[in-house]
């Protein structure tokens, strides 16, 4: 049960992961496409967009990989 219970923690919480790091990737593609069409302010808005959800993909990816760390310790110690 340990190791298939946390396989599927990891696959369940691989999901909002996958789903932040497709929406920085098309932030940055939308700041880099929109560049030459329009005003420097909406740019920069979006690359400025784009390091926030950074920060966010970060945070959310070192909450997913403590808490299969945490859920690891817990299996082993109640074998």
């Amino acid at each position: 049960v340990g190791g298939a219970g946390i396989f599927t923690l990891f696959m369940i919480c691989l999901v909002p992961v996958l789903k932040i790091a497709v929406m920085l990737f098309f932030l940055r593609i939308s700041a880099a496409l929109i560049e030459p069409l329009t005003d420097k302010r909406i740019s920069r808005l979006l690359s400025d967009m784009s390091e926030i959800v950074t920060l966010i993909f970060g945070m959310v990816l070192t909450v997913t990989v403590l808490f299969i760390i945490c859920i690891s310790i817990i299996v082993a110690a109640t074998n």
